[in-house]
């Protein structure tokens, strides 16, 4: 089985969730559009949130241990400059965000549709709405 290794936008947008949304991530709606767009299960997500929390002397809990090295440096780069890793940090996570949004109703669009393909307009114009960050949720499938 390929090894599938976190990413630093990856890592970004966990800590962007956790910054803002703590432990109750797990009930967010956008954690299943994280996964998807990570490719990962909620409770991976999960589980990496509970790295950062080991290293986060302020959590409520100890968290899980054994962070991994990009985890770490994320963080320690975090503890030095806050505004700036925040900041790359949300935009990750909107990125990912979107991207999952994107994922999923591709996913949706197939299903409804069975063997029925989306065109090429279609998906553009999916992913101009995913990618410019606005709302996701005002457009449906009889937009396209």
């Amino acid at each position: 089985m390929a090894l599938n290794r976190w990413t630093r936008k990856q890592d970004l947008a966990v800590l962007y969730a956790k910054l803002e949304h703590g432990r109750g991530f797990r009930t967010h709606p956008d954690i299943e559009r994280l996964a998807t767009a990570m490719g990962r299960t909620e409770d991976s997500i999960m589980m990496r949130m509970g790295n950062f929390d080991s290293l986060d002397p302020s959590a409520p809990s100890g968290g899980l241990g054994n962070a991994a090295n990009l985890t770490k440096e994320i963080w320690n780069e975090y503890v030095r400059s806050p505004e700036q890793v925040f900041v790359e940090a949300r935009g990750a996570y909107t990125e990912l965000h979107n991207t999952g949004w994107l994922k999923r109703t591709c996913r949706i669009f197939t299903l409804h549709h069975g063997s029925a393909k989306m065109s090429a307009t279609a998906i553009a114009r999916l992913e101009t709405a995913a990618m410019a960050s606005i709302s996701p949720e005002r457009y449906s499938l009889s937009d396209i």
